[in-house]
């Protein structure tokens, strides 16, 4: 058994729509405590439909079209991509700031602009390596027993 396997995974269920050898679409259901939730409606998690993802599966032969799995998210996956996404440009912002106000007394314009390039480069370097190793969010779906 895979090592993420064992750590602790946010899971949702999903049912599958198509199978084409190791890939299968799914479609994540929505949770009834979305539908609770006050910003339900400006959520991309509650559309009426749901949400569809493609998922490469080794064992994608062991599923059939139409049945409801679990899709799992590795614990640590979720702080990665939190971190690349938020964490990390915050970081950045926060940097450029002090740095431009504080150790070189620039003007406010020239440092929001400065913060504005410097964030539009690190999106850019993400999205030109995102085919990287230390990118691959795996994910990997379960039967519901």
């Amino acid at each position: 058994m895979n090592r993420e396997k064992k750590e602790d995974c946010n899971t949702s269920e999903a049912r599958v729509l198509s199978i084409e050898g190791n890939k299968i679409s799914l479609m994540v259901e929505q949770k009834e405590s979305c539908t609770a939730c006050a910003a339900a409606s400006l959520c991309e998690k509650t559309s009426k439909s749901g949400k569809n993802l493609d998922i490469i599966q080794a064992n994608a032969k062991d599923f059939y079209v139409g049945e409801k799995v679990l899709l799992n998210v590795p614990q640590s996956k979720i702080y990665k991509a939190i971190s690349l996404a938020f964490v990390y440009p915050l970081l950045i912002i926060a940097m450029i700031c002090l740095l431009g106000s504080y150790c070189l007394k620039v003007q406010d314009t020239l440092v929001v602009l400065a913060c504005i390039v410097g964030i539009a480069t690190y999106y850019l370097t993400l999205y030109f390596c995102r085919h990287k190793k230390y990118f691959n969010f795996s994910l990997f779906i379960t039967k519901i027993v």
